[in-house]
């Protein structure tokens, strides 16, 4: 799903949610593009099953001519588990071009349920 900006209280921000069901394999969850405006991004994975964990992972993309190039990823390892009834935060500081998160089902045939919900900031933190 690619996030298209909608009405926010807030000036200069952007907020966006999806949600669905895991599968054995990683989906595509989340696919902002075109966010490099926004100087702070924030996405929470929350896993809003109340049994099964997911585990996610996030790449990171700048712009060149047209061509998405994958950066290195700054998240320190390059999968997250979350448990049932839970949630993890990434921020970033720096004007990524785009943002994917990839999700999954931690144990095979063990789906949940999860929600993103993607917040950009023009000023600075958010």
């Amino acid at each position: 799903m690619t996030f298209k900006p909608r009405a926010t209280l807030l000036p200069d921000a952007f907020s966006n949610s999806v949600s669905g069901t895991t599968t054995d394999a990683y989906v595509s969850a989340l696919d902002w593009r075109s966010c490099a405006g926004w100087n702070s991004k924030s996405i929470v994975v929350a896993n809003t099953g109340d049994t099964n964990s997911m585990t996610y992972k996030a790449y990171l993309y700048t712009l060149i001519d047209s061509d998405y190039y994958y950066l290195y990823s700054d998240l320190g390892q390059e999968e997250f588990d979350v448990v049932a009834d839970d949630s993890d935060i990434l921020h970033f500081n720096y004007a990524y071009d785009r943002v994917i998160v990839l999700v999954k089902s931690t144990s095979a045939g063990s789906a949940t349920t999860y929600q993103l919900d993607a917040i950009g900031n023009k000023g600075g933190s958010a």
